[in-house]
């Protein structure tokens, strides 16, 4: 009688094993499955968000990008985790009479010119395209620290493409004032001017 029992419940143990190891194979499955189906949503939204992040024309942050930067920038001035910021406000010179004279495939290839000097100046700092021909770099670290030097060398290269004809660029400068500055668009204003 017990080798009979003892076969029984190993018969039993057996099945039973055999029968959670294939559970078991199921279960490892949809987790490996539901794991890349994770992965893959993450990579499209990933995906989606630098390209709603980069203006299309320019390859710079795009206004989303600026918006969530200034909220983040925000909280940062509340907290008082801001010491160094600058801004400086780009506004590019005649981009309608580009556009009216020679067509909005010029405008757009001015754009692109303007933009590759602000990036070429401020290399260290985000750029944002806000509006058309409207630019906002945020500058901190290196570029802070750098900033009359860089937009002295800016404003020098803006004054000999007045006179040979190439592109230019109004620029303001405006740096937080710990005092004062009680949320990012106090800044703006100041540059903006």
């Amino acid at each position: 009688f017990r080798r009979v029992l003892f076969r029984s419940i190993l018969s039993t143990c057996l099945v039973h094993q055999f029968v959670l190891e294939a559970d078991k194979k199921e279960l490892q499955q949809e987790l490996l499955a539901s794991l890349e189906r994770e992965k893959s949503q993450r990579e499209e939204a990933d995906s989606a968000r630098r390209i709603a992040y980069t203006d299309a024309l320019t390859g710079v942050k795009s206004k989303h990008a600026f918006v969530e930067a200034e909220e983040i920038l925000n909280e940062r001035i509340r907290r008082r985790g801001v010491d160094e910021l600058g801004v400086v406000a780009l506004d590019l010179n005649d981009l309608k009479l580009m556009n009216d004279t020679y067509g909005h495939e010029a405008g757009d290839a001015y754009i692109k010119e303007d933009c590759r000097l602000i990036c070429k100046t401020f290399q260290h700092s985000p750029v944002f395209r806000v509006g058309g021909d409207e630019f906002i770099v945020i500058l901190e670290g290196e570029d802070f620290k750098n900033r009359k030097e860089l937009l002295r060398e800016f404003e020098k290269m803006m004054e000999s493409n007045v006179h040979s004809k190439g592109v230019v660029i109004a620029s303001g400068l405006a740096t937080f004032r710990k005092d004062t500055d009680s949320d990012y668009q106090h800044i703006f204003e100041r540059a903006d001017k």
